[in-house]
């Protein structure tokens, strides 16, 4: 885990598997958006070069736990949950970053 991020406030630890780093490190643009409608409500986040999300003045490691702290539950998949607008702006599921 990058030094820098282990007094940033970051709210959920790593996933296994993810070799210590954020899993969408590297995988969007500074700043980019992601977007999830739940229950009548649309929700914005940003993504950092560093993977961290910025959701609502937090901070979090992973789309999964961006997305429990909206549906407030333990079993939410997060790379279902957030959308990106592609190369053409269309939102598609956040899933199709994964390898």
């Amino acid at each position: 885990l990058d030094p820098c991020l282990k007094h940033a406030g970051i709210r959920i630890g790593l996933v296994k598997g993810t070799g210590g780093e954020p899993p969408l490190k590297g995988l969007m643009r500074n700043g980019q958006g992601i977007y999830a409608n739940y229950k009548g409500r649309t929700y914005q986040a940003a993504v950092y070069s560093t993977g961290i999300i910025r959701l609502r003045g937090k901070k979090y490691l992973t789309p999964t736990a961006a997305a429990m702290s909206i549906v407030d539950s333990r079993t939410r998949n997060g790379w279902t949950f957030w959308m990106y607008k592609d190369g053409k702006g269309n939102l598609v599921p956040l899933k199709k970053l994964r390898k």
